[in-house]
């Protein structure tokens, strides 16, 4: 018991200590911590896919679609952030369906003028609760 004690103390000091839920050991979850788990890869139509970027024709309609969208959701937002260092403020909606008994789509009209960025999707329940998230696709138009 006293040893137990004193490493608790110790991670604590070192700013390692978790909280613990008391009936299960498991790690609660905290502020700050991850958002939503990832699954799925959005799909772009027409797009053309090299190199882990999916290049975007401008001016243009694309269809993104995510086939993994959960079948509790009641919106999925589709969202671009720029490329680059400390760009997460810069994130934009670009579009959200509403109506996912056919599959969460957007057609986006892709601007002009070249750009790079990560598209993603996030599902949210009927509270505004995000419940599951796309993997980040790397896109560009030039």
């Amino acid at each position: 018991m006293k040893r137990t004690g004193i490493v608790l103390v110790m991670l604590v000091l070192m700013g390692l200590a978790c909280n613990l839920t008391e009936s299960s050991g498991e790690a609660a979850q905290t502020p700050g911590a991850p958002g939503p788990q990832e699954v799925g890869q959005l799909q772009m139509t027409p797009a053309q896919f090299a190199d882990g970027w999916y290049r975007l024709p401008t001016d243009q309609p694309v269809t993104i679609s995510w086939p993994e969208a959960p079948p509790g959701a009641v919106q999925v937002t589709f969202y671009l952030t720029p490329t680059g260092t400390g760009t997460a403020d810069a994130q934009a909606a670009i579009g959200s369906d509403t109506n996912l008994g056919d599959g969460a789509s957007l057609s986006w009209l892709v601007p002009s003028g070249g750009f790079g960025a990560h598209l993603h999707a996030v599902a949210y329940d009927g509270n505004g609760g995000r419940i599951i998230a796309s993997h980040m696709s790397q896109v560009y138009a030039e």
